[in-house]
């Protein structure tokens, strides 16, 4: 019995360094399996997808349906292009307009590749994502007011008599609590736009420390 166990030891340790010596060999590194294509607009079978692709969406806007469900053409926009890294221009371009922006007061009355879309909660990764790329998160624990000073002045002035719960403590958030939704600052999406939302209503973002804005640069676009 002890020759056995020790004969299913040595085996299990030997099978154990073989493997170790030689993953590196045996267990590269998942990759691409192909190079990319660097002239898809020139490729026939590409132009033909694309062919295919734009009648398709014809026939969806016309129809009102697909295989996937309906399709509101009525008051559905929507703005496609296909890029790649090896070509200056698209690939793909389509855009759709229904008939129903024409009747909207603000925002643009015909969609293109210039039309500014509301992404929503998409902008808050976009930001994080990038702030992580560029500096990493050596500076999360940093205070906003450290590289926005003009906010901490602003909530102080607006409100000086206010204590801690009236006034955004701007020394205190930290980047990292802004980056985790959790600084105590009032969401802007609801109540069309008003920071706060439609339960806590704030008429004016200064009054939570924020910069006011000129005309020119509040949104205009519902999209």
């Amino acid at each position: 019995m002890m020759l056995s166990t020790r004969y299913y030891a040595l085996l299990f340790l030997g099978t154990l360094h073989y493997f170790t010596t030689h993953a590196q060999s045996i267990c590269p590194l998942i990759g691409p399996d192909f190079p990319p294509p660097k002239s898809l607009s020139s490729n026939k079978t590409f132009q033909s997808t694309i062919s295919n692709f734009t009648q398709l969406l014809q026939q969806t806007i016309s129809a009102g349906n697909t295989q996937y469900g309906p399709f509101d053409s009525a008051n559905t926009s929507y703005s496609t292009e296909l890029f790649s890294t090896y070509e200056l221009t698209p690939l793909f371009t389509a855009h759709f307009t229904p008939p129903a922006v024409a009747t909207y007061q603000d925002g643009v009355k015909s969609v293109d590749s210039n039309t500014v879309f509301r992404i929503g909660s998409l902008t808050k990764l976009i930001v994080v994502y990038t702030f992580l790329i560029e500096a990493g998160d050596a500076r999360f624990n940093d205070p906003v007011a450290k590289y926005v000073p003009e906010l901490l002045g602003a909530a102080q002035s607006i409100n000086p008599s206010a204590n801690s719960l009236g006034n955004v403590a701007w020394d205190e958030i930290i980047v990292g609590e802004l980056a985790a939704h959790m600084a105590g600052i009032g969401r802007d999406w609801e109540g069309l736009g008003k920071i706060g939302g439609f339960f806590f209503p704030v008429g004016d973002p200064s009054a939570l420390g924020l910069q006011p804005l000129h005309a020119s640069e509040l949104p205009r676009s519902k999209y």
